[in-house]
């Protein structure tokens, strides 16, 4: 059990990671009315942290392809 532990690519967790963070962040992109986070309360800053969600996700698809490419 341990041996496939340790067999696990780390990379294609960090791939669907990134996959999920950037769905939600062209969900909240969306500008539907009424919307509230944890954080924010107003349309702007719901833009903004959707943004964001994009640009991370980005980076960590990136993290995740260089590791399964890198061996």
């Amino acid at each position: 059990m341990l041996k496939t532990i340790r067999n696990i690519k780390l990379g294609w967790i960090i791939i669907l990671m990134g996959v999920v963070m950037v769905a939600s962040g062209i969900s909240m992109t969306e500008g539907k009315a009424g919307e509230q986070t944890f954080v924010c309360f107003d349309n702007g800053c719901i833009y903004i942290q959707g943004i964001s969600n994009i640009l991370i996700g980005l980076l960590c698809f990136g993290i995740g392809i260089y590791m399964n490419l890198k061996k």
